[in-house]
């Protein structure tokens, strides 16, 4: 797991900038908040790990890093 955000590092950072993982988040388990109360950030920052870390993945399998 720390392979793959360390060898998109500077993606990682610059996407997380760019695109707004937790308005996709917040859509996605909208429903939720009701159920989970108190929870629900923690779920919504979970889930903007996961979406950032398969898409991390998907680079990291496709062998396409970023070099400066």
């Amino acid at each position: 797991m720390f392979k793959v955000y360390g060898m998109n590092s500077i993606v990682a950072y610059s996407v997380s900038h760019i695109i707004s993982f937790s308005s996709i988040s917040r859509s996605l388990f909208h429903g939720f908040e009701q159920y989970i109360g108190d929870y629900y950030p923690v779920l919504v920052h979970l889930s903007n790990a996961t979406i950032l870390f398969f898409l991390l993945y998907y680079m990291y399998r496709k062998r396409i890093f970023l070099r400066v």
